[in-house]
């Protein structure tokens, strides 16, 4: 995909030839499929301006997005109902005026429906939060925690219009998630925390787009590494193989 921008000197498009694909490829480290990315670079080299087109909040100049076969930009809204939405996470939520519960919270991010409540807690339990953390309040749970409660409601986000309820069974598409620099200035230990939540998360199929400029917080956990330079792919790296 191309995307112009102009206001930078010698330098017409913010992203330009860019042509990634995810979830395409056997990682031999476990049996998920290339789920987990980083995205690195200096800033302005494009990577947040990536997200913002896979997420669908700008369009290309030139090129598309396609989610299960489905171009987002092209596609009439009822057939993308069937696919998760790409949510970009790019702060901590706030915590601290709070009266609810973080399960409260993270249900109450999208309106009630049947198989919301099992979803919810099916996330958080899968990202590492404990029982009594989904009964605390917000600003009682730990930085680390904090994250996952907002990528937990990420999740939520993503996968709401996707559920399925039929008789006892709930059926819905793993969540699409896009980091924007999310725990950049956190602390190395807090990072890794939500490193390791994520890629349980991508275990259990999320598709997830990290970018950053602390890559090594997460590549124990990632299956690639996409290095970007002036609106272009540089590197992309495997890892794991």
């Amino acid at each position: 995909m191309n995307k112009l921008f102009s206001s930078v000197p010698k330098r017409e498009f913010a992203i330009e030839k860019v042509s990634l694909a995810f979830g395409d490829g056997i990682n031999v480290k476990s049996s998920r499929r290339n789920n987990f990315s980083i995205i690195k670079g200096s800033s302005g080299c494009g990577k947040s301006t990536y997200l913002r087109l896979v997420s669908g909040t700008e369009s290309p100049k030139l090129g598309s997005v396609i989610l299960n076969d489905c171009n987002l930009y092209d596609t009439p809204d009822e057939a993308l109902l069937k696919v998760p939405k790409p949510v970009i996470v790019d702060s901590k939520l706030d915590c601290y005026n709070d009266k609810a519960s973080v399960i409260d919270q993270i249900q109450s991010s999208c309106p009630s429906k049947d198989g919301l409540d099992v979803i919810s807690k099916s996330f958080a339990s899968i990202l590492g939060l404990s029982d009594e953390e989904l009964q605390s309040l917000p600003r009682d749970l730990s930085p680390s925690a904090q994250y996952l409660f907002g990528i937990a409601c990420a999740c939520v986000e993503s996968s709401y219009d996707t559920i399925q309820s039929n008789d006892d069974t709930i059926e819905l598409q793993s969540p699409i998630l896009l980091l924007d620099e999310l725990a950049d200035f956190e602390t190395s230990i807090v990072a890794r925390k939500v490193g390791h939540g994520l890629s349980n998360l991508a275990d259990n199929g999320a598709i997830i787009l990290c970018a950053t400029h602390k890559p090594d917080s997460y590549r124990e956990y990632a299956d690639r590494v996409i290095t970007f330079s002036l609106g272009r792919v540089l590197t992309d790296e495997k890892l794991h193989q």
